[in-house]
């Protein structure tokens, strides 16, 4: 073939090569998509199979299981369980992970007189009967949508028992060897069109926003796969998962939008409102695109990884957001003004959800998990604001890997923890984004912080402390910075020094505490009207304690910190080892002032009984932000290794130079007194060393709730809300309307009874929350306070669940006033209460 030729057949196959390739790249996320979507599909022809009790062994897993005996062995070798005459399983959003399933229970009869029937019930309705035979056998039974509350699982069996004599006498059903859940395997149509729907809007979404192509598929691979694992982990959600799967797919768009920030018109939008400078930098590696929207993901799908849980005192706000929505006002028990909440704006929020008739527990979950996702988006963008994008990072490393934040956001809880976590650090975003805080950004704080501070208290707090930095910052500014400039253009007429000193100052800080005086004053003023007290009930209900109460909150200290790297925390001071002017004429002043002064606030209340040291989660990005900072100082203070550019390079900085706010700040080490590479040796082993060290302290925060074998709460074994709900559900049974019942728990049982319920501990109490005890603070937070002459002689209340006597003991005999009863809850479950006589 002549060369001409064979040259023209060689470019039309590159080309052709080219074109192929070229359409294989375009095609590509299509071809993810599918895979994704198939797989989805697949994944319900094999359900995981659930086994709370196999071979006489418990496996709880997701599942609760009340009325079942420790395990014993039979002289013939296998293990087993005798029952109570009402043992119950139950299981939490199980008909969000299948359709149906199959329940397997192996058991036996050996009453002394004769096999006693049995009766299972399923969502506490009685379904079938029989009669046990002595030898063992299985029966089984399908269980379909019903089959308990919303997507809950309920089923119980109940029996008559017999006492056994010997050293151990107590009520026994039936021999339990086996208990299984098997789920019935289908095609998950449904989910396979939504991930595959979803993933195409993610994908045009990202194109819209010019994310780069390569990108993109990066991302929707990342994507696929995360909506994949959230079908396939075991666990069953607790939330419908259209609707995590949808946060999920959100916070990849908005997290690589942030990160990349590649759109002309989007940046001009942040430019124009102050929120973001137009950076003339290019887009941010993929790297940063892909860790950053990693990160949001671990928070989406962390209430699938670890056990999910919801709090009682959540329930608090819910009763009397429903009280407010059903026209009894703002009040735990109609008529009686007591403020037992100390988080105005969430409790609001919940109003607005139940007045919209959502299902409260459904939705506090899915915004937890939101918040969670906003909370490492803002850590990211503020932390690269200050210190640059790579630092940033790290900081939203740490927040999304903290179990303590996590506990409070992605995995549930109720609370209002993340809402303001989020609202604090926009608080920070506000007043530090800036170079110089002006009218707009000024509003704009003390409104953020307004907003704060009707969530919780301790907003007001932080408003304090920002305008305070905002006041002694404005009198520095005023006296060496802008009052010089203004004397160089001074004229005959003009104010003194000192009142163009004054004016500034006061110009400067008083749009912040109007701002906030606008939204917080109102709401104070009607609270004082409204309650008669400017400080909330579960003040007084919680402190008082003194030194015991220091002591407390000095251990709660300590074990937070070690949740952060203990030792590591050091790092934050070294900016300051290294630059104590710079450091106080920086942003790093303000934070290390609020991180500081809240950490006293702390330890002087004593902390509180949460697990995952609660106070401390609107805390957990400032201190991330500052471990950053550290760490990147650290990097900044390497030599350089060579002593001059290379060529080709000259006016380009170093990787090791500052960023972000930081880039201003002149260089610490210059290439001309830099020594040889070997002699940054040292330095640098120091450097890894320490990010390591912190790179492992992460880890283990992060995975702590694998490896506590003693906290039922982050283990996911807790069942106490549950209980006390169908305690609520009980009472709300009952015929008389205006009867009333103790709780130690008083936020579910109140919730879903709609009943008059005394809290014996006082949070909405009024008289035992004022109450001064001896000892106050050496016990556990929130429930030190007692009085049950109280409970029984004026309040005189008609029901004691009996899990709670103790609460009585010794002083008090209640069978005096009070007959124990046994009651059967919706659900199957065998209880004791006291009632009134």
């Amino acid at each position: 073939m002549p060369s001409d030729q064979l040259s023209i057949v060689t470019q039309a196959t590159q080309r052709d090569i080219t074109s192929g390739l070229s359409r294989l790249g375009r095609s590509l996320p299509l071809v993810l998509v599918l895979l994704a979507a198939l797989a989805v599909l697949l994944l319900g022809l094999r359900p995981p199979t659930f086994a709370p009790v196999a071979s006489g062994h418990l496996d709880l897993g997701p599942t609760f299981l009340d009325g079942v005996y420790g395990p014993e062995v039979h002289p013939d070798g296998y293990t087993y369980r005798w029952t109570t005459g009402a043992p119950l399983l139950q299981m939490r959003g199980a008909f969000y992970a299948a359709p149906a399933y199959m329940a397997a229970i192996r058991l036996r009869a050996e009453h002394p007189e004769a096999p006693q029937p049995f009766t299972m019930l399923v969502g506490g309705r009685p379904v079938a009967e029989a009669t046990p035979e002595v030898q063992f056998r299985t029966y089984r039974m399908l269980l379909g949508p019903g089959s308990g509350e919303g997507a809950e699982l309920w089923l119980a069996l109940q029996t008559p028992t017999f006492v056994a004599s010997g050293e151990n006498p107590r009520p026994l059903g039936v021999v339990l060897t086996d208990l299984r859940l098997v789920p019935v395997a289908q095609l998950d149509l449904r989910g396979a069109s939504a991930t595959a729907l979803g993933l195409l809007l993610l994908w045009g979404a990202l194109r819209l926003a010019g994310v780069p192509a390569p990108t993109t598929l990066a991302l929707i691979t990342l994507a696929a796969s995360a909506s994949v694992a959230l079908v396939a982990l075991p666990r069953p959600p607790v939330v419908p998962l259209l609707g995590l799967g949808t946060i999920g797919l959100i916070s990849v768009f908005v997290a690589a939008v942030l990160a990349q920030s590649s759109t002309l018109a989007a940046r001009e939008f942040l430019s124009d409102r102050a929120l973001m400078p137009v950076s003339p930098h290019p887009p941010a590696p993929l790297v940063h695109t892909l860790l950053l929207s990693f990160f949001t993901l671990i928070v989406v799908l962390s209430g699938r990884i670890w056990p999910p849980w919801l709090s009682d005192d959540a329930f608090i706000s819910f009763r009397y957001a429903q009280n407010l929505v059903q026209g009894h006002g703002l009040v735990y028990n109609p008529g009686e003004r007591v403020e037992g909440y100390t988080n105005f704006l969430w409790t609001m929020l919940a109003a607005l959800g139940l007045r919209l008739g959502g299902d409260l527990v459904i939705w506090s979950h899915l915004a937890g998990v939101v918040l969670g996702v906003v909370l490492v988006l803002l850590t990211f963008a503020l932390a690269s604001r200050l210190i640059g994008a790579p630092w940033g990072l790290v900081a939203a490393l740490i927040v999304a890997t903290s179990q303590s934040v996590l506990l409070y956001t992605g995995r549930g809880s109720g609370l209002e923890t993340g809402f303001f976590a989020v609202l604090m650090l926009a608080v920070a975003c506000a007043y530090l984004w800036p170079e110089q805080v002006t009218l707009r950004t000024a509003i704009v704080t003390g409104l953020i912080a307004g907003l704060a501070a009707l969530t919780r208290p301790e907003g007001a707090m932080v408003f304090a402390l920002t305008a305070a930095h905002l006041f002694v910052k404005a009198i520095i500014d005023s006296r060496f910075g802008l009052s010089s400039s203004r004397r160089q253009r001074e004229e005959p007429g003009q104010a003194s020094e000192g009142g163009q000193r004054i004016t500034y100052v006061a110009t400067t800080v008083l749009p912040l505490v109007g701002a906030f005086a606008l939204l917080f004053g109102p709401y104070l003023l009607w609270r004082f009207s409204y309650y008669g007290d400017l400080l909330p009930n579960t003040f007084y209900a919680k402190t008082g304690g003194g030194r015991e109460q220091i002591w407390r909150g000095l251990a709660y200290v300590g074990a937070f910190t070690l949740t952060l790297g203990g030792p590591l925390l050091l790092i934050i001071l070294v900016p300051w080892v290294t630059g104590l002017r710079h450091a106080l004429q920086s942003w790093r002043s303000y934070m290390l002032l609020v991180v500081v002064i809240y950490t006293i606030y702390i330890i002087i209340v004593g902390g509180d009984h949460f697990r995952g040291e609660r106070f401390f989660v609107p805390l957990v990005p400032w201190f991330a932000i500052l471990l950053a900072d550290g760490l990147a100082q650290i990097m900044r203070l390497q030599p350089v290794g060579r002593a001059h550019p290379s060529p080709g390079n000259e006016g380009v900085p170093p990787s090791n130079a500052p960023r972000g706010r930081d880039a201003l700040a002149p260089s610490v080490l210059t290439p001309s007194n830099a020594p040889r590479a070997r002699d940054a040796l040292a330095p640098r082993m120091v450097s890894s060393v320490l990010i390591i060290s912190l790179l492992i302290a992460g880890s283990l925060a992060v995975t702590r709730t694998m490896r506590s074998d003693t906290d039922i709460i982050m283990q996911g074994l807790d069942e106490s809300v549950w209980i006390w709900r169908e305690l609520g559900w009980w009472l709300a049974d009952q015929d008389d309307p205006t009867a009333t019942m103790a709780a130690a728990g008083a936020g579910a049982v109140a919730f879903y009874s709609e009943r008059t319920i005394i809290d014996m501990h006082g949070l909405t109490d009024l008289h035992i929350g004022r109450l001064a005890i001896e000892g106050m603070g050496s016990g556990v937070a929130g429930h030190e306070k007692r009085d049950p002459d109280y409970l029984l002689n004026v309040r005189r209340v008609t029901y004691i669940p009996a899990l709670w006597d103790y609460y009585f003991q010794p002083d008090f005999d209640l069978n005096e006033q009070y007959e124990l009863h046994g009651i059967t809850t919706r659900a199957g479950r065998a209880m004791g209460m006291w009632v009134r006589r």
